[in-house]
């Protein structure tokens, strides 16, 4: 018999070398495209890192906008394309407004670039934009023209938009309400280690990289009330923060319709509510604006009616403002230093300071128009009186973060910035006097006024003619109007005339002004129609004698 064992065995060695080979060749082509998937992860990180830049950059070149016409030519040349290191990027707008005439708008800009595997891939931000001459901003980021220079641009550890939407088993997702209440705002907050996202709609707001590991946002919340004789839209009726925060309102309406405000049983009063989201260490200012036309009485009140005026900084006594400045005030080695919401001071020098989040509730706002005579409300306390216990430890225009604070609760907050001279707008100009065709009779100006309890009017006389054709008439005026705890966008008000006998009131047409117009009503009356907030204005006028011909 013959073996054959040899002759099978043989060529063993060589299989498994194939084989070994066939494994080594397996894996390395596995570490290759791991590694390829890993440079193509890294390089769609970096691209979409660059791709959130350059969103936050235009957005914020927006919301920088010093005037109105600097953000017209802003808006006008939006970008559209954006080469970078990473992609090339093509950015999309939403949401801008198609006219000029415009004081809030929440532009969205979605940035897309081609990825290298050839996939379309995006990211989103949104904001709000208020404009608003920068010395009558309700949301200014700034100290005041008397506070000097030890305050930093208001800020925080948040920051608007931010990455990818935080997902997975490890992130911890809660549905947001106003605090106090059962109703949601329509948003949610996102956590995950050190990262906050505030949410909306699936799309990140805002993000917060907080120092301290499961604290989230801090809010501001409140109810805005309206009532009386005023006349609003609580639609475009907004609430604002200054630097990186974002405000949120809410009725009795359902989840995203249009706003429905509630009614107050005890004073009548409508009201909705707000709530503002702010980051570790903010500190700014939170505010009301109308997007619409508003008397000049028209008011913003804050504080509360039974509070007595103290020189504390954050005395509570009623006033009119149309913000609040929320901060407080240390002293250290180097100086006064301003602390921001949630942080409590480091007591050391080698110490860091602690952040804890701050839900600060009942900040009201109350929204009125005065009136004059013995009819109410005349200020803020009597508004805020009617209101029947809803204003009672309310608020008032600065607001503590932080109870250790320079000037928070005592009486030493008169050295603390305080606002400086409140804004107003100048109306002047010169009153033409035209004779009767024979010269001897001439018109007579007595007096003029605005209808507005903020207008005061300083008209200059003047004695014209000679013997008994000697009359003193109304040649040049001057008036101004306060716009503390204003909230509108543009402003309407009469200017009433007293005209002596045999006089009249010429014709003015449609002038403009301001952004808006001025027009003759009845035979007395000017009518300034959306006048924009500005410094100072000047419109001419002319009377006539009854027998003579006006220009």
């Amino acid at each position: 018999m013959h073996n054959h064992t040899r002759f099978r065995v043989c060529g063993i060695s060589l299989i498994e070398a194939l084989i070994a080979i066939a494994v080594v060749s397996v894996g390395l082509l596995a570490i290759a495209r791991l590694h390829g998937d890993l440079l193509s992860s890294a390089g769609d990180s970096k691209a979409r890192a660059e791709a959130m830049q350059i969103a936050e950059t235009e957005i914020e070149k927006l919301r920088n906008a010093s005037t109105l016409t600097d953000l017209n030519r802003r808006l006008e040349n939006v970008r559209t394309e954006a080469p970078g290191r990473n992609a090339d990027y093509t950015l999309e707008w939403s949401n801008l407004p198609d006219t000029s005439d415009f004081g809030f708008f929440e532009p969205e800009v979605r940035v897309t670039w081609i990825d290298r595997r050839g996939d379309a891939q995006s990211v989103l931000i949104s904001t709000a934009v208020a404009w608003s001459n920068p010395r009558f901003s309700v949301a200014a980021a700034r100290a005041d023209s008397e506070g000097g220079n030890f305050l930093n641009a208001p800020t925080g550890r948040a920051r608007m938009g931010g990455g990818e939407l935080l997902e997975g088993t490890d992130v911890t997702t809660v549905t947001n309400v106003i605090e106090g209440t059962s109703i949601e705002d329509g948003t949610e907050t996102r956590q995950r280690d050190g990262e906050v996202q505030l949410v909306r709609d699936g799309e990140v707001v805002m993000t917060m990289d907080t120092t301290n590991p499961g604290e989230l946002f801090s809010t501001i919340s409140g109810r805005v009330y309206y009532g009386g004789t005023i006349s609003l839209n609580p639609v475009v009726t907004r609430v604002l923060s200054s630097d990186a925060g974002f405000c949120t309102r809410r009725g009795q309406e359902p989840l995203g319709s249009a706003l429905k405000p509630f009614v107050d049983s005890a004073s009548g009063y409508s009201y909705f509510y707000y709530q503002c989201y702010v980051g570790e260490g903010w500190y700014g200012n939170v505010g009301i604006v109308r997007q619409e036309n508003a008397n000049p009485n028209d008011r913003s009140c804050v504080g509360d009616h039974l509070a007595e005026e103290t020189s504390a900084w954050d005395s509570r006594e009623p006033r009119t403002s149309s913000n609040r400045f929320y901060r407080s005030f240390i002293e250290t080695t180097s100086g006064i230093r301003a602390i921001g919401i949630g942080i409590t001071p480091a007591e050391g020098d080698s110490q860091n300071p602690t952040y804890v989040a701050q839900n600060l509730t009942s900040h009201d706002f109350m929204l009125t128009r005065f009136r004059s005579g013995n009819n109410r409300p005349r200020d803020c306390f009597e508004a805020l009186e009617d209101g029947e216990g809803a204003f009672e430890d309310n608020a008032g225009r600065h607001v503590c973060l932080y109870e250790g604070g320079m000037g928070c609760g005592t009486d030493d907050g008169d050295s603390l910035p305080q606002p400086g001279d409140q804004e107003t707008t100048l109306v002047a100009g010169n009153v033409e006097q035209i004779n009767s065709p024979t010269g001897n009779s001439r018109p007579v100006l007595e007096d003029l006024t605005f209808d507005s309890v903020y207008a005061t009017c300083g008209p200059n006389r003047e004695s014209l003619g000679q013997g008994r054709n000697e009359v003193e008439s109304i040649t040049s005026y001057e008036c101004v109007i306060d716009w503390e705890g204003w909230t509108g966008e543009t402003w309407s008000s009469d200017m009433i005339l007293t005209l002596g006998p045999n006089t009249k009131l010429c014709d003015v047409g449609t002038a403009e002004l301001g952004g808006g117009t001025v027009t003759k009503s009845g035979d007395n009356v000017l009518i300034f129609d959306r006048i924009s907030q500005t410094e100072a204005l000047q419109f001419d006028f002319a009377v006539a004698h009854e027998d003579a011909d006006c220009p």
